[in-house]
């Protein structure tokens, strides 16, 4: 991760603190002026904003870096501390902001973001909209888009090391029975909260990504099926625990566990975990069954 440079605007101690912990180059201005003076003798890959300093003043200061021409090779990033991030896409979406990272877990997005970001690999091109699709704007994971791209990752790591990985898939259950009873706005709380209980609950190597709207699925790199089902019986045990912390709502979850087996393909994988999955549901909600 170390190959790309790092400019950032404003941001906190901590903040800066953790992108030097991560291996991050990087370097920190206090006024839009020094920032585009920097910009201007040296480029970055990316630009760090936070919220505290306002949406005008994020915005003022991409539109002065894209006047200034400055903005073709040069991506945004956007650390949120806001309640509503799919507002605040929209407020940016003339921008070239390629991600916006919920703040509470930002540093998990901001690794498994440079997992898959390679301008050179991936073809990716500031507009492309095939990449703004890849991260859901409500849960701020990976959506399933992404799988392939991680899935070859993992299959590499396996046929030079061995390294073994899995899969494992969840679905919330009665989902639809929330949502009619409750409303969409508690079903995108059941969702996220739900997706917060994951993310604070993996290793940074691992992804999650929302499947469809009440599936995730989460690749789990070095981890054979026992240590798998293990994980997902905790994230069960969390999710029947934790919920949504409403107490009107009664959320748990069916999961699935596969480990990856030699020459099988992405499509092969998660239609066995759909399969058992399925089971899971048969079998009454709230459980695991792995194969």
């Amino acid at each position: 991760m170390n190959e790309f440079l790092f400019y950032s605007l404003c941001v906190s101690e901590d903040i800066k603190n953790s992108l030097d912990d991560l291996g991050m180059q990087t370097k920190s201005f206090s006024s839009q002026e020094d920032l585009l003076s920097a910009l201007v003798k040296q480029r970055c890959t990316f630009i760090v904003f936070h919220t505290e300093i306002g949406i005008d003043e994020i915005k003022n200061t991409l539109k002065l870096i894209e006047n200034k021409n400055l903005s073709s090779d040069i991506f945004s990033l956007v650390l949120s501390d806001l309640e509503d991030n799919e507002a605040l896409s929209l407020e940016l979406k003339d921008f070239n902001v390629v991600s916006i990272f919920t703040y509470s877990n930002w540093k998990y997005q901001l690794i498994h973001f440079l997992k898959i970001f390679n301008p050179n690999k991936l073809n990716f091109l500031p507009n492309d909209l095939e990449y703004e699709n890849r991260m859901d704007p409500l849960t701020d994971v990976l959506n399933w888009q992404s799988a392939p791209k991680i899935f070859d990752s993992l299959i590499n790591d396996y046929e030079i090391s061995s390294r073994p990985f899995s899969l494992i898939m969840f679905q919330i259950d009665d989902f639809k029975d929330v949502i009619d009873e409750f409303g969409k706005d508690i079903g995108d709380e059941v969702l996220v909260s739900l997706s917060n209980i994951v993310q604070q609950n993996i290793r940074q190597y691992d992804v999650v990504l929302r499947v469809d709207t009440d599936t995730f699925a989460i690749f789990l790199s070095g981890a054979n099926l026992e240590i798998s089902r293990s994980k997902a019986e905790s994230f069960r045990n969390e999710i029947f625990m934790k919920g949504h912390g409403f107490d009107k709502v009664k959320v748990c979850a069916s999961f699935s566990v596969i480990e990856y087996e030699k020459g099988e393909s992405l499509h092969g994988l998660s239609t066995k975990a759909k399969t058992l999955m399925l089971q899971a549901h048969q079998k009454g909600g709230d459980t695991v069954v792995s194969s």
